[in-house]
């Protein structure tokens, strides 16, 4: 997996941070970025990727704006559609008994018809 990551592009929110931040020539990085977003997404026929750019952008300078963020946005948007699928996974392995399944599952396939342990696992 490291080596393969030497061939992953930099990501085109980076490029557009460093952009807004003056780390570098502005224009070269947004045209990196949208070189980048049409290699991750494809050309699409609804939106293009100049205007992506543009979205990305406007909602960078938003957030730079913003300097103090409180606890409670973690219930709020994107973060609490990210915070609910991970509770919810963590909550149904522990409903399911799955982990302990694992634990248990070389005396179960044995109690299955396997004639030893170490052939069940």
């Amino acid at each position: 997996m490291g080596i393969g990551m030497c061939w992953l592009l930099a990501s085109h929110r980076w490029l557009l941070l460093c952009a807004i931040q003056g780390k570098g020539d502005g224009e070269e990085l947004k045209s990196t970025a949208i070189h980048c977003l049409c290699r991750l997404r494809g050309q699409t026929v609804d939106e293009s990727p100049h205007r992506q750019v543009d979205e990305i952008l406007a909602e960078l300078a938003y957030v730079g704006e913003e300097k103090e963020v409180i606890f409670g946005e973690i219930f709020r948007g994107k973060c609490l559609k990210a915070l609910t699928i991970g509770a919810g996974l963590v909550l149904f392995q522990q409903i399911t008994g799955q982990p302990n399944v694992l634990q248990y599952a070389g005396s179960i396939l044995q109690s299955a018809g396997f004639s030893t342990a170490s052939d069940a696992t």
